[in-house]
């Protein structure tokens, strides 16, 4: 059996790289999706919203960890949630995560965030996460 994913990233050109990026960060949200509707201790509060939507109150939302520039280093200044193509239509807001959340963000990483999207201004959106899975 072959990996569907198993592929030369030198050989490929940007749309194929882009496009097969974007499907492992589908896939992999689809599966914290469907762990976190069964997991008895969210199963209750489980609410999905697109990354870049506002609400009033705490909802799950599903991306990619990115940096800012793609010559930086990530920290707490660059960091930004983008969600997929398919859910979120690429969409990227700022990462903000709460004093009390203790973990480690690297370029790539797929994360479910628990918290609330706001708007800042006229310019990029902001999520505040609780919880990063």
């Amino acid at each position: 059996c072959r990996c569907p994913y198993a592929y030369k990233w030198m050989a490929a050109d940007a749309r194929t790289r882009s496009k097969t990026t974007d499907e492992r960060v589908h896939m992999m949200c689809k599966a914290l999706k469907d762990h976190l509707e069964d997991d008895s201790e969210t199963a209750d509060t489980f609410d999905a919203a697109q990354v870049g939507d506002t609400r009033q109150s705490d909802v799950w939302v599903f991306g990619r960890i990115v940096a800012d520039s793609e010559s930086g280093p990530l920290n707490a200044a660059s960091c930004l949630l983008e969600g997929d193509r398919h859910y979120s239509n690429g969409d990227r807001v700022e990462l903000k995560i709460a004093d009390d959340v203790r973990c480690v963000l690297f370029p790539g990483q797929v994360v479910a965030a628990w918290g609330m999207g706001e708007r800042v201004g006229s310019g990029i959106g902001r999520f505040t996460a609780k919880k990063i899975v």
